[in-house]
């Protein structure tokens, strides 16, 4: 397997500064030094920021919501599910947002997600934990990264 910086492929390629996946498509998941390039250079020309390179790792998408200031409401963790037939499972802008496209009817969000009891309070407690850390308050969601095989919740 290849490697990057310390990563190794598949990768991700994203654009640092944007949010709702924009600049995120099946594009974005590269498997070579020359498709990365070419992917940062696309980024770069058409968003005019850094680009975030991450290891593309294929999972369950698990997003936990916060309510709250003083007292903190963990909702239900959701899951993002992923039909078969898209080219990769991944939340991407039109899989968001492009209600005739592939990857809008590939995607579908799921609550309360299928969790073991540890699963989900394992979940909760770093999605809680997160919030702490960095502050925040009123209105949070937290999305937990897809688990390596063997880990947390796979």
């Amino acid at each position: 397997m290849s490697r990057v910086y310390n990563l190794s492929y598949p990768l991700i390629a994203k654009p640092s500064r944007e949010d709702a996946s924009l600049g995120i498509s099946p594009e974005s998941v590269v498997g070579s030094w020359n498709a990365l390039v070419r992917r940062v250079e696309f980024l770069k020309q058409n968003y005019r920021q850094p680009v975030l390179i991450e290891e593309f790792i294929d999972g369950r998408e698990i997003n936990v919501t916060i309510l709250g200031a003083e007292r903190l409401t963990v909702l239900p963790p959701a899951e993002i599910q992923f039909d078969a037939t898209l080219s990769r499972p991944l939340v991407c802008f039109d899989g968001k947002w492009s209600t005739e496209s592939t990857e809008y009817r590939g995607t579908h969000p799921v609550c309360p997600a299928d969790l073991g009891a540890k699963e989900k309070l394992l979940i909760e407690m770093a999605s809680l934990s997160a919030v702490k850390l960095l502050g925040c308050r009123d209105y949070m969601r937290v999305d937990i990264p897809p688990a390596r095989s063997g880990s947390l919740y796979s």
